[in-house]
């Protein structure tokens, strides 16, 4: 299964974060006896128009799916590198439950223009003479 961590410290690399999720499944899966398997950690980033990191998230596959459950309910709201983060199941988009699909005639009608007059303000004041 597929989880999405969200919010998670900028510059953090994908064996930091692995060995975040493999310590604490230290901690709380020892009773249930399972062989955890963490991979295929990919680091995704959110960028400004400058190309700095606003946000970064990062996809963790882990199996078995019993062991996935129990990472979304014990890492969900954690504190990691003093920044709480959100941990949810992955889910991918479907291109067939997008709406637009489902009436093709929303986008055959024309635009129409609700605005009844321009708010913006045409007088051009010079403030510095050059």
């Amino acid at each position: 299964m597929y989880i999405l961590f969200k919010n998670i410290p900028i510059g953090i690399h994908d064996q930091e974060l692995a060995n975040f999720i493999k310590s604490n499944f230290k901690k709380t899966i020892e009773s249930a006896d399972l062989p955890i398997s963490v991979a295929g950690i990919e680091i995704l980033e959110k960028q400004d128009n400058f190309c700095h990191p606003i946000e970064q998230y990062a996809l963790v596959r882990i199996s078995p799916n019993k062991a996935a459950n129990i990472t979304i309910k014990e890492f969900n709201g954690c504190f990691f590198n003093q920044l709480q983060i959100t941990v949810r199941e992955y889910s991918t988009r479907s291109a067939s439950n997008d709406p637009r699909l489902k009436n093709p005639h929303l986008a055959e009608q024309p635009f129409k223009e609700k605005r009844i007059k321009d708010r913006r303000n045409h007088v051009l004041i010079p403030s510095r003479l050059v």
